[in-house]
């Protein structure tokens, strides 16, 4: 499991570089958040190994942005982004849902990979602040102002970095805590994550949404969620405007814009074989090609620096556990 997901993920950001016309060199982190929010859940609903679960994603525009009095950094009240990517996984046992997850600022690491990723800048330095003491804070989206004081006030796995490196044409996703500076372990990587977030051995447990006395983390969570399902749901090109949606029935969205293709795309087991010229033929890239451009990316041609927190949706039930 660990290894197909480091692979496909790496897939994801070759299938974008095609997509959008850019080379992979001049991608920046809100393209690495596209890749795997929106064509990494389409790979791996397509993977064979990873049929027992389910994968859904959305990229968004909107950023949640988050406000809080940086005792640590500015002396004064500061703003940075509640992050980049969420991923977040849902549970299904004897009937009852439980969920878990993580978010996660994503960094591209041009240092040498064998040096830590040493946060120097002053927007940087505040997203730390954040991850490490958890200072009450506000999320302003929109006009709207919710606020927020989750404990514990230190590093937990529940907020981390996750650093993309790139080694020859291959990408590497690499996860690490805020440490100072920030430790890169090898054997830490997106693959790795989902399978611990699965085991629910990395992350941290949140309320059902419908639960109504949930815990401060578990309401930020579900904000960003509320954010996105906000967004993905105005949009006009996709026929709908202002209409609500229950949780739920995003979730299901999300699953079944993911798994919607029934192209013929062949991945191998041996991931060596998985190198973007090797992996599928080119009436069967044009294929999933086009399925992305009508069912993941009616935006994306627009999307900028400004582009939102991104979620990668894991579902998981009785049945099917990994």
């Amino acid at each position: 499991m660990v290894g197909d997901i480091n692979a496909l993920a790496d897939l994801s950001v070759q299938y974008l570089s095609r997509l959008s016309g850019k080379t992979v060199k001049l991608m920046q982190e809100p393209d690495f958040t596209a890749a795997l929010s929106s064509v990494l859940p389409v790979l791996l609903n397509r993977e064979i190994s990873l049929s027992h679960i389910k994968f859904g994603g959305c990229f968004i525009h909107q950023k949640p942005k988050v406000e809080f009095h940086s005792s640590k950094v500015t002396g004064n009240n500061a703003t940075c982004e509640a992050g980049d990517l969420m991923i977040l996984c849902r549970q299904i046992i004897d009937g009852e849902e439980r969920y878990n997850a993580v978010i996660f600022q994503i960094k591209m690491h041009k240092a040498p990979f064998a040096k830590p990723y040493v946060i120097t800048a002053h927007n940087e330095l505040i997203q730390k602040e954040l991850y490490s003491f958890w200072p009450a804070f506000d999320i302003i989206n929109g006009g709207k102002t919710t606020k927020f004081d989750i404990l514990p006030k230190t590093i937990t796995p529940a907020a981390q970095y996750m650093m993309v490196r790139r080694t020859g044409p291959r990408t590497i996703f690499s996860t690490s805590y805020p440490d100072s500076p920030i430790e890169l372990d090898k054997y830490e990587n997106i693959g790795r994550c989902v399978y611990e977030l699965v085991k629910w051995q990395t992350g941290r447990p949140i309320t059902s949404p419908d639960e109504p006395n949930k815990d401060e983390w578990s309401k930020f969570i579900w904000e960003i969620v509320d954010i996105s399902k906000r967004s993905v749901y105005n949009r006009k090109n996709v026929g709908i405007s202002n209409e609500p949606r229950a949780t739920g029935d995003f979730f299901k969205m999300l699953i079944q814009d993911s798994s919607s293709y029934n192209g013929n795309v062949q991945f191998f087991s041996d991931r060596s074989k998985r190198e973007f010229g090797n992996s599928f033929k080119e009436d069967e890239y044009s294929s999933l090609i086009e399925h992305l451009k009508n069912n993941q990316f009616k935006y994306y041609e627009n999307a900028d620096e400004s582009i939102g927190m991104s979620i990668l949706f894991v579902d998981v039930t009785e049945q099917n556990r990994v």
